[in-house]
């Protein structure tokens, strides 16, 4: 349906385009045979197929691929667990505790650097 459509709506355009420009008819004609190729089904099945996309598995011997698994997988234990808020707040209060304690180390020996 759709393609009897799009043959008969290429046709009207090529004659429309032929006659507007003044394209010798011969040439409209070669046109029109060659868009009409396209819209035409031929081979021997005559249907559309799916095509097959299956794949051969590798092959797995001495010498050719390995099956192997990389040093971290399946670890993915306690990745991300769930903590109470308190326990977060005070690892930061940790961290931000050493920074400013580290800060004020190395404030501390250079010379003439005012904390």
């Amino acid at each position: 349906m759709i393609r009897d459509l799009l043959k008969t709506a290429t046709k009207t355009a090529i004659n429309w385009v032929g006659s507007k420009f003044g394209v010798p008819s011969g040439v409209t004609e070669k046109v029109t045979d060659v868009t009409d190729s396209l819209f035409t089904k031929s081979g021997a099945g005559g249907e559309f197929k799916i095509i097959d996309t299956s794949q051969r598995a590798p092959q797995l011997t001495k010498f050719s691929m390995r099956a192997s698994t990389p040093g971290g997988a399946g670890s993915a234990k306690g990745y991300a667990e769930t903590i109470n808020p308190e326990t977060l707040y005070a690892a930061w209060d940790r961290r931000l505790g050493k920074y400013y304690s580290d800060k004020y180390k190395v404030a501390r020996t250079v010379k003439g650097k005012v904390v």
